[in-house]
């Protein structure tokens, strides 16, 4: 999944949902809940999402 937003993309590489300390791959860095990238803050990590915010609201990553 990718999202073009202006001059920054973010690009969803894969999600590893556990239960403890989940994490994704976003432009090819791992992050994690409250991990910072490209402005926005990584609010949630879910199986099938994150969602992201940044001052302009919310932003959701899915997989394909």
């Amino acid at each position: 999944m990718e999202a073009e937003l202006g001059e920054t993309t973010l690009s969803l590489g894969y999600i590893v949902s556990r239960s403890d300390n989940p994490f994704a791959e976003i432009n090819g860095r791992d992050v994690y809940i409250g991990s910072e990238i490209e402005g926005f803050t990584v609010e949630t990590i879910e199986a099938d999402r994150v969602v992201l915010r940044n001052a302009d609201g919310e932003l959701v990553l899915r997989v394909p």
